[in-house]
């Protein structure tokens, strides 16, 4: 978001070629010619600046009086100090001032300066190391904003040629010569609209500071590096991000999920202030502006669990970094750099809809992403409440569904989370049959093409809603999830209309296998959460009425009367109720081939009873008569021993 400072650089602009006429002369009118120099001075900490001004009256005289200027007034850094004009002749009075909350340089000319006239002077002042938030001089880096004065004018800048430079807004041309790089504006015809923000960085000593913080229950090492000359800055953020990581996570509700050491590096912020648009934050890493305010440390560390990997959307991204790190920030009394709500209210002329945002770093646009990105999720959070925004962001994090299909979330095992967008968002924020958020998010996130999908998605979760129920715990197939998942809602109404039709089978079926004693596999409804309603799904069903028909038969076979053949025929085969408890048991664990083998089976013993008995009864008389034969014989011997 484009800092206060930005802002105030502007206005500052804007009034750099205000001057004071007296009350009797006509409105003003003016010409006021300059020549900016910048200078760098980094053993002395110190920005010299040197305005050298060229002011003409141009306003005819009313008839009957004089047009005369007494003063000039031009606006200065907020930090300046030091503050002197000189003309030819030598010192010319300074006063400070205050004019709509701008620092106004007011500089009381030689002579009263009438029409034609032209009066030359030069206005100087200096800009110590952290004068101001965004003024730094120091061998690690220099940073400040740098504006033009008058109604024409031009602007260089001299620093030191070990500078890296980085110039920010209006461009300036860099020469090198010797040990000097000067970046030069050329002429600026309209100066109350020009503004660089320069920045220079070279190489030097960093320090560390570390700290050790329980994340995902694990001691993580937390290394802050700043450069050498800023040791407090490493310091300070260090003991602020000890106490806050382990904030952060307890408010997300989800365990940091990184390894290794958390890095955090100084640097050269980007203008977004309170939230360094210009910051990175990747992995286990932050780099966060050295002029930032506390409050940045808090909202780049939640991108840790909140980066391009969750969201594609910024705003996602953005609006949940600042609302867990105003949270947090309260428990630490650390200052809010805005008040989200009020900074949207005043920027609502620059509204858009805030899934189309893509962060440039600066322009209003960015002022009024960040605020109403943080306004809508604290909305988001109000109304949902904190346990359903935890449920939501741990379904994105997993890889989830808004839609879940057997009514728990977890994805399968080849599940890969993907970032989500604007429409998803919404989805996971509402759940599967939540409601209540479409109106927010037509409001400020949604573009009109998805706004207008709106009423289809509600009719459709609707829908869902009515076959989840009908479902009796199924949940939601897979082909409906897809379809809703990707807003195609004709698709998951057609969807639908198969699982409704295939569910109207499934309820005439499942009491006739509860009927039949058995207990339904859970096939049936894998293959619907799968395929839904569709060919697949019946196909199932069919196969599993013809075991259930098949076991009926064979059961009510079993149960009749048998003769004695048929009991002598099955007293020594496999018992039939035998077999079919095996059928059972294979058809509960869905294994259709196996139990449609053991009805089979039974079927067959059922079959055979009869002949099988007579055959064993067959078989036992003629034994018998062998047995009868054999004694006899033996008889008739032992008798014809005996009369020898």
């Amino acid at each position: 978001m484009p800092s206060a400072i930005l802002a105030a650089a502007l206005s500052f602009a804007a009034l750099a070629s205000l001057v004071t006429a007296p009350a009797a002369a006509a409105p003003a009118r003016y010409r006021l010619l300059t020549s900016a120099a910048y200078r760098v001075d980094v053993g002395n900490r110190n920005v010299h600046v040197g305005v050298e001004v060229a002011f003409t009256n141009t306003t005819p005289d009313p008839p009957g009086r004089y047009s005369v200027f007494d003063s000039a007034e031009l606006a200065i850094h907020d930090g300046a100090s030091a503050v002197t004009a000189r003309d030819a002749r030598g010192d010319l009075r300074v006063a400070r001032t205050r004019a709509s909350g701008v620092n106004v340089a007011s500089v009381t000319l030689r002579a009263p300066l009438r029409y034609n006239q032209t009066a030359r002077f030069r206005l100087a002042y200096d800009l110590p190391d952290g004068s101001q938030a965004d003024v730094r001089v120091r061998a690690s880096v220099v940073t400040l904003p740098v504006w033009s004065f008058g109604t024409r004018s031009e602007v260089t800048l001299d620093l030191p040629a070990a500078y890296t430079v980085r110039v920010a807004g209006d461009q300036m041309r860099a020469t090198t010569t010797g040990a000097t790089t000067r970046l030069s504006s050329g002429t600026i015809p309209d100066p109350a609209g020009w503004l660089a923000l320069v920045s220079g960085e070279q190489a030097t000593d960093r320090v560390t500071a570390r700290r050790t913080v329980q994340l995902g229950g694990r001691s993580i090492e937390l290394e802050v590096s700043s450069w050498s000359d800023d040791t407090a800055w490493g310091t300070s953020t260090a003991d602020l991000l000890a106490e806050a990581f382990p904030r952060l996570e307890r408010a997300i509700g989800i365990p940091y999920g990184g390894s290794g050491p958390l890095l955090v590096r100084e640097s050269v912020a980007g203008p977004g202030n309170g939230f360094d648009a210009g910051a990175a934050t990747s992995g286990s890493g932050i780099a966060i502006g050295f002029d930032q305010p506390r409050f940045t440390a808090l909202h780049q560390a939640a991108h840790l669990w909140f980066g391009a990997r969750f969201a594609s959307d910024a705003w996602i991204r953005e609006g949940l970094a600042s609302h867990f790190a105003a949270l947090v920030a309260l428990d630490l009394k650390v200052p809010l750099p805005i008040d989200a709500a009020a900074r949207t209210a005043q920027l609502k002329p620059d509204a858009f809809p805030l899934a189309d945002w893509t962060i440039s770093a600066a322009g209003r646009l960015d002022a009024y992403g960040y605020a109403a990105s943080w306004r809508t999720i604290d909305l988001v959070a109000a109304r949902q409440g904190a346990p359903a925004l935890e449920a939501a962001l741990r379904r994105i994090t997993s890889g989830g569904s808004p839609y879940p299909i057997t009514g728990v979330s977890a994805p399968s095992p080849a599940s890969v989370a993907q970032p989500v967008d604007s429409r998803r968002f919404l989805d996971h924020l509402e759940g599967s049959d939540g409601q209540g958020l479409a109106s927010l998010f037509a409001e400020q996130v949604l573009p009109r093409t998805a706004i207008l999908e709106l009423p289809a998605r509600a009719r459709a979760r609707t829908a869902v809603t009515m076959l989840r129920s009908a479902a009796a715990g199924w949940g939601i197939p897979r082909p409906v999830r897809d379809a809703m998942d990707g807003w195609r809602f004709t698709d998951a109404q057609d969807q639908m209309t198969l699982a409704r039709r295939f569910l109207a089978e499934r309820d005439r079926f499942l009491p006739i296998v509860t009927a039949a004693g058995l207990s339904a596999p859970m096939r049936l409804q894998q293959r619907y959460e799968a395929r839904g309603g569709g060919a697949e799904s019946h196909e199932e069903l069919r196969a599993e009425a013809a075991v259930v028909s098949a076991y009926t038969h064979a059961t009510q076979r079993a149960a009749q009367p048998r003769s004695f053949t048929e009991r002598i025929g099955l007293a020594v085969a496999s018992d039939p109720e035998s077999l079919l408890a095996t059928a059972n048991a294979r058809y509960a664990r869905g294994d259709l081939q196996g139990a449609a083998g053991a009805i089979g089976e039974a079927e067959r013993q059922l079959d055979g009873a009869a002949a099988a008995g007579l055959t064993r009864l067959a078989s036992t008389v003629v034994v018998l008569l062998l047995a009868v034969a054999g004694i006899a014989l033996l008889f008739r011997r032992r008798t014809a021993a005996a009369r020898r």
